[in-house]
């Protein structure tokens, strides 16, 4: 290497001037020659820019016919350099000259049914429970979805680390760490677990029922209680306690007395032996023996996924985008000659965004950096944010530790207004150990350059209401910003603002209350397959394949551009008729050789004969329309190439539009229903995206929000990790990986948790900086109350700012290290915009003829007799009472709805299926108590029906009528009892009832309306009258004459 030059860029110093620069110095003083310049960026974007950006400075110099020789150069991603590589020596790699890209799905299908073929992976397949997967409510996704997720991770990981990834060692410091970390354990694990068990269950023998029902009052002590007893039950259960540590985590902190609330005598005692039983946990060797096993047989299940695909590939002739770099690596490091023949093409190699490279691309790019003629590599290791992805900031900050000579920090910034990056200029010390300060290049705007936004106090999230409201006065003040290509003042426009949040939720929560304020918006969200003009498309797509599905010509005609009134079309469609609409016809004429050409022709047919896309540009939202219609064809494109074995195995066989059709619809890879980003389509409006989206990207006004984001890795994540980083040349052989369990014991997750807070913090500093340097004119940040409860260490992104910065707030002030910066400092207003009155008198023509709506009485869609009572106090009814046996004492559940479920199940169970008594308590959840009194109970009264002459009793019996007026009216009659003179109806309460006349009179209109129903249904019988059971009670009252039905 003759000439090295590793280059830190800050945000905004000139990174891609600096190499145009030095590329034309290099070629005007002789040094390289234009064709032969290798230069690699990790965006098909970024490379453009740059070829056009040099090919500009040689024409500057006058260099014209080096300027056309730029053209021969390699500029472009890393991903098209190795695969190049791999093309040019084929035969080397033991590949075909001509493999075919997989697409996204096709390689998650791939890997996804080598999963179900890995012997490895049996283990936590087997349990997924025991493993931490389960139901996640807040993403939706099953415990199945995790595991799967889990596994590609993992897979995704173990590539990055190239052949060494494939190591059966590669885990072993993972386990080392766990076993050092976790600390020492009780050798007899059995024991521990069986003396829990026995004190639970000498609580649950002294105290078998929910005490919760004791303090009905109180809802918090209630609710703690409930949680208790459920976890004391579950307990009890065979083989829970082997496997669940959280529960055990549970059971150390039941509840005891406290003022006001005290317990039975006897409780505290047991329940606390049933918590020094639980806090042998962290004694346990179980959780660490699950940790454990856990992470090998993940790894182990990755490498045998991973091997399998591979061969799976290589059989098929496929490659992926992490073949383009792993194969290529492997080639150049065993192949020297094949590396010097690629060195000896070219004179000087450029590397851009180095800080964003994994292991394995590290290491291809530095072999290559390292013996070349001149090398260039230009990085910013404190935007080294995409951790997600395997970039590993490490491995750049150990190779300018082991070249410092060769370091020449850029030390100028040309995007921010100064005063933005004087604030930065005091934060970045506070961050980073090693910071360079940049000097603004720019003038002041004269405008206010930082502002603060407080959230409100209080539980509510108000964030997105509140970035939206004063976005929306910004906007409506009209705020200058300074315009970058004229250098002139403007008036501010929504594409110049950009809202930074950390994740997508949050930022679909901004873009509605931005809409919300009439103001147009950037974002990509969920929503592509329904959306209007992809639901149009994909009908007129259905309609060339089968000209006669009625579903799909009712919703091009109604939602597609012919815009046919629904009402018309379904008179139409009941008529016969909707088939013979005009605007089929075009659709109707494709149908003849459909079944042969390729979808993705006969999509462009479809377009073209229906003017979809000329449609879709008067949508309300015409740029993401476009979008959305051409990443249809784009998808019907990759669906032509798709291997059919690949199609076949997920069930869809063939290669037709229908097929494509369910496929598309089918489809459950992560982000496969979002929106395509409508830049290509010239969308204007707010933008809105993630922090890791914006990076290298910059607005006149930028919102952060944000800020009170954690910054802890979450547990359970499996990481790159190395023994050391002073063989660089060779760095995948120090390759292993890191882990940090989920233990439920606070004390054994602790010293994991300790020893990755100062990455975590690094890693939060990363993020900030980014997402902190990327306005030009205005910066906003949103800033997070200080949470009451006392912390020792930072816990959010906010914290961050205020331990290390002192971020503090005065009247017209921002306080960064101690120095103050003026700014706009203002209390968030979450106030929502005022929504116009509706006038009710307006005509409605959403559906069939435009006509005011009538003033009409209006009645219910649907009627449930157990949901009337009287609106007035009723008489007291003359009813008869009879006792039938002791009364339910049921302490399980503190719910009315809960209790009157189990009971009614008991009743009908023991009055029907005696037999199945023993089944009742884990069905119900009662105690035996309960379950003997309602027994009782069922005795009883089926002995006093048989008395009266009722020997057949009908239980639960359904009904669904549809009334005159057109409501549904549904029921359900707890029983019927049916003899030769005639039907009672008998109702169950579970209620208290001291005074079953007064009681019986308010439940009238529920019986009158059984009553009208059981005499419609049986015409032929008399109603001899209507029946409560008191089940709390112990009681029956009937009425003396039957009931009429009310008129």
């Amino acid at each position: 290497m003759k000439d090295f030059s590793l280059v830190p860029a800050g945000a905004g110093a000139g990174k891609t001037y600096h190499i145009q620069k030095t590329l034309g110095e290099w070629v005007e003083s002789g040094r390289i020659a234009p064709g032969r310049i290798l230069a690699v960026t990790f965006t098909e974007a970024a490379a453009a820019e740059m070829r056009d950006r040099v090919r500009g400075e040689l024409m500057a110099r006058g260099r014209l016919g080096d300027a056309l020789e730029i053209d021969q150069a390699y500029m472009g991603t890393i991903h098209a350099l190795g695969q190049r590589l791999l093309t040019e020596h084929a035969f080397a790699a033991g590949r075909s000259p001509e493999s075919r890209l997989l697409s996204e799905p096709e390689r998650d299908l791939l890997i996804r049914l080598e999963m179900t073929r890995c012997t490895a992976l049996e283990p936590l397949m087997a349990d997924l429970d025991r493993f931490g997967y389960e139901w996640n409510h807040a993403t939706q996704t099953s415990a199945e979805d995790g595991f799967r997720a889990d596994v590609l991770k993992t897979v995704d990981l173990i590539r990055g680390l190239g052949a060494r990834g494939l190591s059966p060692d590669i885990v072993t410091p993972a386990l080392t760490a766990l076993t050092e970390g976790y600390g020492p354990v009780e050798p007899d694990g059995a024991a521990l677990t069986a003396a829990l068990r026995r004190s639970v269950r000498d609580l649950l023998d002294s105290f078998p029922d929910n005490l919760a029902p004791l303090f009905f009052e109180k809802k918090t002590v209630r609710d703690e209680f409930a949680k208790n007893h459920s976890a004391l039950r579950r307990a009890d259960q065979p083989g829970v306690l082997e496997k669940d540590w959280a529960l055990w985590q549970k059971l150390r902190a039941l509840r005891q007395t406290k003022r006001g609330a005290p317990t039975p005598e006897g409780y505290d005692g047991l329940a606390q032996a049933v918590m020094d039983a639980a806090d042998a946990l962290s004694r346990h060797p179980g959780p660490l023996d699950d940790a454990q096993a856990h992470i090998t047989a993940l790894v182990t299940g990755a490498q045998q996924v991973l091997a399998s695909y591979e061969n799976a590939k290589r059989r098929a002739g496929l490659i992926d985008y992490a073949d383009m770099i792993a194969e290529t690596e492997r080639l150049l490091c065993t192949r020297p000659e094949i590396l010097g023949a690629v060195l000896g093409e070219i004179d000087c190699v450029v590397i851009d965004e180095f800080q964003d490279t994994n292991p394995v691309q590290f290491a291809l790019l530095w072999r290559l950096a390292r013996q070349a003629k001149h090398a260039l590599i230009v990085g910013d290791t404190k935007q080294s944010i995409m951790g997600f992805q395997g970039a590993d900031p490490r491995l750049t900050e150990a190779l300018q530790a082991a070249h410092p000579d060769s370091a020449t920090p850029l030390d100028r910034n040309w995007r921010s207004d100064p005063r933005i990056m004087a604030m930065v200029n005091a934060l970045g010390p506070t961050l980073f150990d090693d910071y360079n300060s940049l000097s603004a290049q720019r003038p002041e705007t004269g405008e206010t350059t930082l502002e603060v936004l407080h959230l409100p106090k209080g539980r509510k999230d108000t964030t997105a209401e509140c970035i939206a409201g004063r976005v929306a006065d910004i906007l409506e003040a009209g705020t200058q910003v300074c315009d970058k290509t004229s250098k002139e003042m403007r008036a501010v426009q929504p594409g110049d603002v950009a809202v930074l949040t950390y994740t997508h939720k949050k930022a679909s929560a901004v873009a509605a209350a931005l809409e919300a304020h009439g103001l147009p918006v950037r974002i990509q969200q969920d929503g592509w397959l329904t959306a209007p003009a992809m639901r149009a498309a994909r009908a007129a797509l259905a309609l060339a394949a089968d000209p006669d599905d009625t579903h799909a010509a009712l919703t091009y005609l109604t939602l597609g551009p012919p815009r046919m009134p629904l009402e018309q079309a379904l008179r139409n469609a009941v008529d016969g008729v909707l088939l013979t609409h005009a605007a089929l016809e075009p659709l109707r004429a494709l149908q003849d050789g459909v079944a042969t050409r390729p979808v993705a022709d006969t999509l462009a047919d479809v377009l073209c004969m229906t003017a979809l896309r000329d449609w879709a540009a008067g949508l309300s939202q015409p740029a993401q329309a476009l979008a959305d219609l051409a990443r249809f064809e784009a998808e019907a494109q990759e669906f032509d190439t798709m291997e059919q074995d690949l199609r076949a195995a997920t069930g869809f066989h063939g290669a037709g539009v229908q097929v494509f059709l369910g496929w598309i619809a089918h489809q459950t890879a992560k982000d496969w229903d979002s929106h395509p980003s409508p830049d290509g389509w010239s969308a204007s409006g707010v933008e809105i995206c993630t922090w890791h989206a914006a990076k290298g990207r910059e607005w006149p006004i930028t919102v952060v929000a944000g800020l009170d984001q954690t910054i802890a890795e979450r547990p359970g994540t499996l990481r790159a990790d190395f023994d050391g980083f002073d063989d660089l040349d060779s760095v995948l052989d120090h390759a292993g990986l890191g882990y940090l369990p989920k233990f439920a014991a606070p004390e054994s997750q602790e010293p994991f948790t300790e020893a990755r807070r100062q990455e975590d913090e690094r890693d939060a500093a990363r993020k900030l900086y980014v997402a902190l340097t990327r306005a030009r004119d205005r910066l906003i940040l949103v800033m997070p109350r200080e949470r009451s409860k006392p912390r020792e260490n930072a816990e959010r992104m906010v914290d961050l700012l205020r331990d290390r910065a002192g971020f503090d707030t005065a009247a017209e002030a921002l306080t960064v290290a101690g120095q103050a910066f003026a700014a706009r400092v203002a209390e968030g207003i979450p106030d929502e915009p005022e929504s116009p009155e509706v006038d009710n008198t307006t005509s409605h023509p959403r559906f069939g003829e435009p006509r005011a709506r009538l003033d009409t009485p209006r009645t219910p869609w649907r009627r449930s007799p157990s949901t009337l009572i009287a609106s007035h106090p009723a008489p007291t009814a003359a009813i008869d009472t009879v006792e039938l046996a002791n009364g339910v004492a049921d302490t399980q559940h503190a719910s009315a709805t809960e209790r009157g479920t189990a009971w009614h199940l008991a009743f009908r169970v023991l009055a029907a299926r005696p037999e199945m008594a023993d089944r009742l308590k884990a069905a119900t959840g009662l105690a035996d108590t309960a379950i003997t009194q309602i027994a009782a109970q069922a005795r009883a009264l089926t002995s006093w029906l048989a008395d009266q002459g009722y020997e057949t009793l009908h239980f639960e019996m359904p009904f669904q009528e549809t009334t005159a007026d057109g409501s549904e009216v549904n029921a359900i009659v707890d029983c019927l009892a049916e003899g030769p003179q005639g039907l009672l109806i008998i109702d169950h309460k579970s209620g208290p009832c001291p005074d079953p006349a007064s009681r019986f009179a308010t439940y009238q209109p529920q019986l009158a309306a059984y009553a009208a129903i059981v005499r419609r249904h049986w015409p032929d019988k008399p109603l001899r009258g209507v029946a409560i059971h008191w089940m709390s009670e112990g009681t029956l009252s009937f009425g003396h004459a039957p009931v009429e039905e009310p008129a």
